[in-house]
């Protein structure tokens, strides 16, 4: 392994390409390593190899954690739960609050032991996808590069949508785990991320009842339009616009880790490398800005959005990386693992499927 640290989000070349990462397979698929290269594998802490200017502190965390999944979405919380009911609406987000997290949990264990077999202090979303693949079964090793094109296909949506509308906070999952001080606090029964998202869940649940509860079938897309324009309605607006102003930067990080290096790649000039970032970040903001002015029907966009990428992101993929990571030797022990992987990928998938159509059908009526 190469002595230098790496950068946040950029590792080392892919484990099958790194000579000293070799593995051999078995007649049952797994991985035959030495004693030594098993005691090196233990010995490697992916958070002690990070190279942080700016390390962030749990606090710090918490609070990007709460700006990366309480989006503009949760203004759309009433007019779901004038869908579903205020019983269900409440017991139905807080279950879905539930299923997110534990899959945000799988993600983050995910990364940090394909980390620790390749040797690489971070990994993105997409990155733990294909490492998933490139380390998993024989048969579908030769995927890896295109599942971490699926991915970023999913994510683009999801952060194009973020910036209108709402956020799904899985894609800073990992971001925000490596850049973190103490990255052992994440996780845990009162670690950041359960922290984070209790007070997630009680704000969007909370914010859906009592919306319903005081506009009944009346309520709009957005509670913002069901508000007087008195004093007071008008300053939440303006807050809320700051709001999104300010978190932008936040919003762009990713895309512009899955944009930029495309666009880069076709640049020939100094003079379009230097301004090339500025340019490219400017045209997605405006894109974003477009299509929130002319794009009416604010409710199913968010659900397109939700049900589309989301639902893939947050769900699906997730226990399909935990199978992929560690096959045969854990699913063999822990069976049921394996089985609540299958259930979550089929919960995924379900609600990819009918709620893309629905929401299609939903915007197409009003169009």
């Amino acid at each position: 392994m190469n002595d230098e640290k790496q950068p946040l989000l950029i590792g080392p070349i892919s484990p099958l390409d790194n000579a000293e990462i070799q593995t051999v397979e078995l007649a049952d698929g797994g991985p035959n390593l030495t004693p030594k290269d098993e005691k090196a594998k233990n010995d490697y802490h992916p958070a002690s190899e990070r190279c942080l200017e700016h390390p962030t502190s749990n606090f710090d965390t918490m609070i990007h954690l709460l700006k990366g999944n309480i989006g503009t979405g949760i203004l759309a919380m009433p007019d779901a739960f004038k869908n579903a009911g205020l019983f269900f609406g409440v017991f139905g987000t807080l279950f879905m609050g539930a299923i997110c997290t534990h899959c945000m949990h799988i993600l983050v264990q995910c990364s940090n032991e394909l980390c620790i077999r390749n040797q690489r202090p971070a990994m993105s979303f997409a990155e733990v996808v294909e490492d998933a693949f490139a380390m998993g079964p024989v048969s579908l090793r030769s995927y890896s590069k295109r599942m971490k094109n699926v991915v970023n296909v999913f994510l683009l949506p999801l952060y194009f949508g973020t910036a209108i509308y709402a956020f799904e906070g899985i894609g800073v999952i990992l971001p925000l785990e490596n850049n973190m001080k103490t990255p052992e606090a994440f996780g845990g029964w009162n670690g950041v991320l359960n922290t984070s998202m209790v007070i997630v869940a009680v704000l969007y649940t909370a914010i859906g009842f009592f919306g319903y509860l005081k506009y009944g079938d009346k309520v709009h897309g957005s509670i913002t339009l069901d508000l007087p324009d008195d004093l007071l309605a008008q300053s939440v607006r303006a807050v809320m616009a700051l709001s999104i102003f300010l978190s932008y930067g936040l919003q762009f990080y990713v895309p512009m880790n899955i944009v930029w290096p495309y666009v880069k790649s076709k640049l020939t000039s100094d003079y379009a490398l230097k301004h090339g970032e500025v340019v490219t970040r400017f045209v997605l903001v405006f894109i974003t800005f477009v299509a929130a002015a002319l794009i009416p029907n604010l409710s199913g966009i968010i659900s397109l959005v939700g049900a589309f990428s989301s639902s893939a992101l947050a769900i699906i993929f997730p226990p399909f990386i935990e199978i992929m990571t560690f096959w045969p030797e854990r699913m063999a022990k822990d069976e049921w693992v394996l089985w609540k992987d299958i259930a979550l990928i089929l919960f995924g998938l379900t609600g990819f499927v009918f709620g893309t159509y629905a929401s299609v059908e939903n915007i197409l009526q009003h169009s």
